[in-house]
């Protein structure tokens, strides 16, 4: 299976069984005040990383865009981000807000919003609709919500060990403070 291969070559050798998963809606939501919010930040990397970021090999199956076609390669890509129907509609009206970083889930890697390139992890961070506040029209309790978010990751420090108690990036061997943070999986360190 896909899954199987995904694992396999991400240097996985515990395999779970196949989640039975199927999409019963996919809805495209666009906040314009988060939007502008994202394209002042974007503005921001650009100018600290005028000559661009190295490539991300963790994100090789990822699904990369870029919003400056003619600008620098700021790792831009899309991510899943799991959360409960409670979390999802603060993040849909609000965006994503740092006070709330690793209320719910933890915080492997210090404060941030976390995201993966793969579905299947991102799900394990969701509740059932049952489990938490969710519209009155969903009538099928085992409902969950698993958000796709367009990320600019930036110069990407790689961690091999959790740290929870970073408050920032750290910077890289110039000093220059890097962007974002990724964690590396178990087989990588």
């Amino acid at each position: 299976s896909n899954f199987e291969q995904h694992r396999r070559a991400m240097g996985e050798d515990v395999l779970c069984p196949r989640a039975e998963i199927e999409v019963k809606h996919v809805l495209e939501v666009y906040n314009p005040v988060a939007v502008q919010a994202y394209r002042n930040e974007l503005a921001l990397m650009r100018h600290r990383r005028r000559d661009g970021c190295t490539p991300v090999p963790g994100l090789d199956q990822a699904l990369h865009v870029r919003t400056d076609l003619g600008g620098p390669q700021l790792n831009e890509v899309l991510l899943f981000h799991g959360t409960s129907w409670a979390a999802s509609t603060g993040i849909l009206h609000e965006g994503f807000d740092p006070r709330l970083h690793g209320l719910h889930a933890g915080a492997a890697f210090g404060g941030g919003s976390y995201f993966t390139p793969v579905a299947s992890k991102a799900d394990f961070y969701t509740r059932q609709m049952g489990e938490s506040a969710a519209p009155a029209n969903q009538n099928d309790p085992r409902t969950r919500v698993v958000l796709v978010g367009r990320v600019a990751l930036g110069e990407v420090h790689q961690a091999a060990q959790y740290s929870q108690s970073l408050r920032r990036p750290p910077a890289d061997a110039s000093g220059r403070p890097l962007d974002s943070v990724m964690g590396l999986p178990s087989s990588s360190g």
